[in-house]
């Protein structure tokens, strides 16, 4: 899920306050080690008022994210959540 987050990086640098510079877009989200997205979140939260992203027990950080994050960019650099997103719509459809 965390690799998502950079999908949208507009709403990442937004929720934690820092500049998009701040980010960098990858072109498949997917390919993005965990461990990557983790210590690159921590290093981008460490001293922001919301506090330091650990990877672990953040749901806090994770609602938030989820909230601002723009599902066609997500769609658009993550081919397997494009396609759970078309599942869902049309199941629900």
């Amino acid at each position: 899920m965390e690799a998502g987050f950079f999908a949208d990086v507009q709403a990442l640098a937004e929720y934690d306050g820092r500049g998009v510079k701040a980010f960098r877009v990858h072109p498949d989200v997917e390919q993005v080690p965990k461990a990557n997205v983790i210590r690159k979140r921590a290093a981008t939260t460490r001293t922001t008022a919301k506090g330091k992203y650990d990877g672990t027990a953040n749901t806090a950080h994770a609602a938030g994210l989820l909230a601002r994050i723009r599902p066609d960019r997500v769609q658009i650099a993550s081919g397997h959540r494009r396609r759970m997103f078309e599942t869902i719509l049309s199941a629900t459809g």
